[in-house]
């Protein structure tokens, strides 16, 4: 949220979704105190509208800006649609899932870095935000295939192969 007021001379309307552990933790309040006409939050864990908002074709990022991240599927998320680009903490596992700059970026957490990182990518030109959402989606159709892994992982078993 203090981000994205930061990033209010931009051309873009953020959508933050938090999930505090009640909505008597403090963290709502100040939250609720940064919210302006281009910032939309959203509280609560929605499963359902996050993927329709990275399917959007007017979606650009989608930040998974954790502190701790026990189930990091996200990134691999993002990508399979192709358009938003992902921006990922620097922690727990999902900044081994992004090569920074080809198939998505990483941020650490202090404020002026994940400010930097977003303008950054807010403000490349198309054909490189084109070719990263490309790259990123490639990887997840290429190294994500549940099945083609499942199948191999089986039979790697069943005939005692070592990689």
């Amino acid at each position: 949220m203090k981000v994205a007021k930061r990033l209010e001379d931009l051309p873009y309307h953020f959508v933050v979704q938090a999930a505090p552990y009640t909505m008597q933790d403090p963290i709502v309040k100040e939250l609720n105190s940064l919210k302006s006409k281009n910032i939309t939050l959203m509280f609560g864990l929605d499963f359902v509208f996050p993927r329709q908002f990275m399917q959007w074709n007017k979606t650009e990022l989608v930040a998974v800006l954790s502190k701790y991240e026990p189930g990091a599927f996200i990134p691999a998320e993002i990508r399979i649609y192709g358009k938003p680009i992902a921006l990922v903490s620097d922690v727990d596992g999902l900044p081994c899932q992004v090569k920074d700059g080809v198939d998505g970026f990483i941020t650490n957490l202090e404020l002026d870095e994940v400010e930097k990182n977003m303008r950054k990518i807010l403000t490349l030109k198309n054909e490189e935000k084109v070719s990263i959402k490309k790259n990123g989606r490639d990887l997840v159709i290429n190294e994500y295939n549940m099945v083609a892994n499942f199948t191999k992982a089986v039979k790697r078993i069943l005939t005692n192969e070592r990689h």
